[in-house]
């Protein structure tokens, strides 16, 4: 192996400038004090342009805006979310790049934000009927169907999002006051929960009689002690939604849509909007408010009255 190329992963190796770049950045990065994923998240969309212009020997002093176009030509076969992500996370790099004076293209110009109303689109859920015929579609006699059950009910009842399921840990249960405590992994807030007797019961019946018997912090591992991927969660609520049967023609069929679900559950029993934040531990009822769109009653208390028509 040549001594002027450094991996960074497995996949990615660059020459020594490029490499001191991407080491630097990622410094950065830190410095940021930006979660760990978010950190990963930027890093890795980055990677592929670098090795880009690494093999294509382009000196990012004179890199220009028909470079970084001919990057995102060569990367037409990704999904269009993945390219959003990826043209964000460069326009990201290339500002960095130029506040240091490396290169002289401006991300924001070539890549500029397009402010989108995010409230535009009706968020996926089910109903109480349509939750009922998920949850009954899991047999707990069959493999892992106890810790699946388990998995459901924490989406379905408390509306946890999938990185909190997977890092539940022990000593977020509080059996003698029946709640779970949490620090949410996306808002860093506290957030207590109630633990009603269905859950309480599907929690120690897993833990009882099939979590397997290795040490671990985490209530939801494999037979090896590690913790699950966030696609196992995906998988495992999907597998259900199409067990049962249930319609999910133009409709998402993961765990956010089961957190969607009860968001419009609780406003259907007419509690109010900050009942529903409270509880998916939002940290402004301005990101509740996506939901008033699911409850017709909610949108009939701030509907405006028609003005009489004048002859």
């Amino acid at each position: 192996m040549s001594q002027n190329i450094f991996f960074v992963t497995s996949n990615f190796s660059y020459s020594k400038g490029i490499f001191t770049i991407y080491n630097n950045y990622k410094k950065y990065l830190y410095n940021l004090n930006l979660r760990a994923d978010t950190r990963e998240w930027r890093l890795k969309h980055i990677r592929g342009f670098l090795k880009f212009v690494d093999e294509k020997k382009i000196n990012l002093k004179k890199l220009s805006a028909n470079d970084v176009y001919d990057y995102i030509m060569s990367i037409q076969n990704l999904s269009p979310k993945t390219l959003e992500h990826r043209t964000v996370c460069i326009r990201l790099f290339l500002d960095y790049l130029l506040e240091l004076k490396i290169t002289k293209v401006e991300g924001r110009k070539i890549f500029p934000k397009i402010k989108t109303i995010k409230e535009s689109s009706i968020p996926s859920y089910y109903t109480n009927n349509e939750i009922s015929k998920i949850i009954f579609s899991i047999n707990k006699k069959c493999e892992n169907g106890k810790r699946d059950l388990c998995i459901l009910l924490l989406f379905t009842k408390l509306g946890l999002r999938t990185r909190d399921v997977k890092n539940l840990k022990f000593q977020n249960i509080d059996w003698q006051k029946n709640e779970i405590c949490i620090v949410q992994s996306k808002t860093n807030w506290i957030n207590i929960l109630p633990m009603d007797s269905d859950l309480r019961y599907a929690i120690l019946d897993y833990l009882k009689n099939e979590r397997p018997i290795i040490e671990s912090e985490y209530i939801f591992i494999n037979e090896y002690g590690e913790q699950y991927k966030d696609h196992k969660f995906y998988d495992i609520v999907s597998n259900y939604i199409k067990k049962s049967k249930v319609d999910t023609s133009e409709r998402k069929s993961g765990p956010h849509s089961l957190r969607h679900s009860l968001a419009k559950s609780i406003l259907d029993d007419n509690n109010g909007i900050n009942t529903v934040s409270n509880l998916l531990g939002h940290t402004s009822t301005k990101t509740t408010k996506i939901y008033l769109k699911l409850s017709f009653k909610e949108l009939k208390k701030i509907s405006l009255e028609v003005p009489p028509c004048k002859n």
